[in-house]
């Protein structure tokens, strides 16, 4: 049991960690971008804009997961819950176990997805910001 819970959390931790460096990444590619050309920047950010289609039908289906799980959440109350604990339903308290887990998964992609967002947002101002240097 405590395995599984370190590997949760271990798994978690790793995707916090590829969330920190993606931010320094970000910094560190629009402070790059003072010494940049305009089109280096404008090929980035069309990478971005892929990258950042791929991720939005993640979200979207993060966003149903969420619907699904909150629909599930209402639908166990505390009792059904000790109930289930007081009768070893080990199945029910398994399934809402992993419903949870996926849940804190989903958001931590959520958030990396919030990054990526941010990374874009970073370098179109930047490349926006070269523009009007540039006129």
């Amino acid at each position: 049991m405590t395995e599984r819970v370190d590997k949760f959390v271990e798994g978690i931790r790793g995707k916090l960690n590829e969330v920190e460096d993606r931010l320094a990444q970000a910094k560190q590619q629009a402070e790059d971008l003072r010494s940049a050309a305009v089109s280096d920047v404008h090929a980035k950010l069309d990478e971005l804009r892929g990258k950042a289609d791929a991720t939005k039908r993640q979200m979207e289906e993060f966003a149903a997961e969420q619907k699904a799980y909150a629909e599930e959440v209402k639908a166990e109350t505390t009792e059904k819950i000790a109930q289930w604990k007081s009768d070893r339903n080990k199945a029910k308290l398994e399934k809402r176990a992993e419903r949870a887990e996926n849940r804190a998964a989903w958001s931590v992609l959520y958030a990396a997805e919030a990054v990526a967002d941010a990374e874009y947002a970073i370098l179109e101002a930047a490349a926006a910001r070269l523009d009007v240097e540039e006129a």
